[in-house]
């Protein structure tokens, strides 16, 4: 029987690993299909700059600095899509827009705004929603998955995303987050059990 549960966490670790590592290069391969200057530039600086707020609050781990943010790519992407919106956004009364950029690259770009600025803003009330978003990576990778997809099929029907759209996504991710926190946390201890 413990052989068993062993294989069956081992194949779930291997999964939730394989994810993040495609959740990963989907990500470069998007951005860099693109052929967005601002896109690509967006994305180096974004990995230099948690690398080095990595080094700052753990300066004991030298290397960790360069690992850590792939582990967590979807911060990496966060910062990057806050870079990119500065850089090459501009706001209508009804829409955001990049001129210059694809729709795909814009409704990747802008998924992982909306989550992050729905979460960043929910964890100043509750900071287990900024615990769930560091501990648990692979929900996180569906949850912004899922906005994209959203955001794509609004851009392929529209060619822009709305923002009232932008702002329900921005909305729902940290409601959405911390359900399934709650429901998982209590699950994790049950399946941990002798």
């Amino acid at each position: 029987m413990a052989q068993h549960e062993y294989m069956l966490v081992m194949t779930a670790n291997i999964g939730l690993a394989l994810m993040l590592l495609l959740y990963l290069l989907h990500g470069v391969w998007l951005i860099c299909r693109s052929r967005s200057a601002t896109g690509m530039a967006a994305l180096l600086a974004a990995y230099f700059i948690a690398a080095i707020l990595v080094k700052l609050t753990l300066p004991s781990l030298k290397l960790w600095a360069l690992y850590l943010p792939l582990m967590h790519f979807y911060a990496v992407i966060g910062i990057a899509s806050a870079l990119w919106a500065l850089s090459s956004s501009r706001w209508t009364c009804h829409r955001r827009h990049n001129p210059a950029e694809g729709y795909k690259l814009e409704a990747y770009y802008h998924a992982h705004l909306a989550v992050h600025s729905g979460i960043i803003l929910a964890s100043l009330k509750n900071p287990e929603i900024l615990a769930a978003y560091l501990l648990l990576p692979s929900l996180m990778v569906l949850l912004i998955y899922a906005a994209y997809r959203v955001l794509l099929a609004e851009a392929k029907h529209s060619g822009q995303t709305h923002w009232s759209i932008f702002v329900l996504l921005a909305i729902t991710s940290p409601i959405l987050l911390n359900l399934a926190h709650q429901l998982l946390v209590p699950l994790s201890y049950m399946l941990g059990r002798p």
